[in-house]
């Protein structure tokens, strides 16, 4: 039986993000909200600690849809990374104040989600239109700057170009192999191959809308997580929750389900040589348990490859090709963003010298140490993942 987008809140029309989210929370928890229309300032006149520890303690259950515990996850976020990284990571805290840390602890829960910045939340829980036809505007802001801006909504972007249809076409696509319906499952990765050139389109515009140098500088700090990579190695104390320090990964473009999800369809491998649970797996835990759980469903359904090796079908085979090697120039065209705005700023000697985080991604993640390893992995893999075409044309 084929897949129910419905039952993995997955849109037909925008994949993984939701639709219109919550630019503001109701009236009770306006002193969250003032607040975070304040981080910049906040920020640039060196005042966000005192600020945030006069806030009081809210009562969080009270929050009713699903929009507003998303929204407030998004708040809670904000305010917690503008408190522990608004000095650098120099000057990081160790301990959460309980009028954020108690708060953000129980909405991530109700969400399914580590209570710390991450990809859904600060990046596809965090956009507005204006209008019908105007462009994204980003709703909640560490800096105010438009390369911040910039960045998460060149995030929100390449999602949407996935939601055009790529849900359906990974659900289609599996149900024709189920139903020996090669013609079917050639349209679906002709419409995924599209799709992942539209996303790669998408992404390489992060150019135009995102200074490295700003990035590195100003907003990357935000992004840290605290675990091993980071300054706070031993992790952070959520006061009032526990007095044994948390670690966490911090915001990572791996969190993102579209790509495990495509992974999950062609059958791209997350391994490691050592037998240790892969990075990309471990950035699940940070996605939604229902986005979770289709990437799984996907994972678990039946063999695209071994379908296409025994049907021996040349334009079949052609196109599986294709989008193996899609999914190769998406992940290239990654690590060349990464050298520009972290590895290239991290040997510039910065204004915000951050040791630490010169080799952690954006989350304290290792996730430079990932890529640099891992890439060239992938890339055999990808070699090794396409076939020879057969010029016999096999089934039809």
């Amino acid at each position: 039986m084929a897949l129910k987008l419905e039952d993995f809140d997955v849109s037909p029309t925008l994949g993984f993000v939701p639709d219109n989210p919550l630019v503001r929370l109701p009236e009770y928890f306006d002193p969250w909200e003032r607040l975070c229309d304040e981080l910049p300032t906040l920020w640039k006149n060196r005042t966000t600690r005192s600020a945030i520890e006069k806030l009081p303690l809210l009562d969080y259950a009270i929050l009713s849809s699903q929009k507003e515990w998303q929204r407030a996850d998004v708040v809670l976020t904000a305010m917690a990374h503008s408190y522990v990284w608004c000095f650098g990571e120099q000057g990081a805290v160790k301990i959460l104040p309980k009028c954020i840390a108690v708060p953000l602890f129980g909405v991530s829960r109700h969400l399914g989600l580590p209570p710390i910045i991450n990809h859904y939340v600060f990046a596809l829980c965090n956009w507005r239109r204006a209008s019908a036809d105007s462009d994204l505007e980003l709703i909640t802001t560490f800096t105010g700057t438009k390369s911040e801006e910039g960045f998460f909504l060149n995030a929100v972007l390449v999602e949407l170009e996935f939601g055009k249809g790529g849900a359906v076409c990974l659900v289609t696509g599996q149900q024709a192999i189920l139903n020996a319906d090669i013609d079917t499952l050639i349209n679906s990765l002709i419409t995924l191959q599209n799709i992942i050139h539209n996303m790669i389109s998408a992404f390489i515009k992060i150019h135009d809308v995102t200074d490295a140098e700003e990035f590195y500088d100003l907003l990357r700090p935000f992004m840290n997580g605290w675990n091993e990579g980071s300054v706070l190695e031993d992790g952070l104390v959520y006061e009032g929750v526990s007095t044994k320090p948390m670690k966490y990964f911090g915001g990572s473009a791996a969190q993102s389900s579209v790509f495990q999800a495509i992974d999950g369809f062609l059958e791209i491998p997350h391994q490691t040589n050592t037998g240790d649970e892969h990075f990309l797996t471990k950035m699940r835990m940070y996605m939604p348990p229902k986005h979770r759980a289709f990437i799984e469903a996907i994972e678990s359904g039946p063999s695209l490859k071994d379908f296409v090796l025994k049907k021996k079908n040349s334009l079949l085979t052609e196109k599986y090709n294709s989008c193996i090697d899609a999914m190769k120039k998406y992940r290239s065209l990654h690590l060349n963003v990464v050298t520009k705005y972290i590895i290239i700023q991290a040997n510039k000697n910065p204004k915000n010298v951050n040791i630490k985080l010169s080799n952690t991604g954006t989350g304290g993640s290792g996730e430079i140490s990932f890529l640099i390893r891992f890439l060239p992995v992938f890339l055999v893999v990808f070699m090794m993942m396409m076939i020879i075409t057969n010029d016999d044309d096999g089934d039809i």
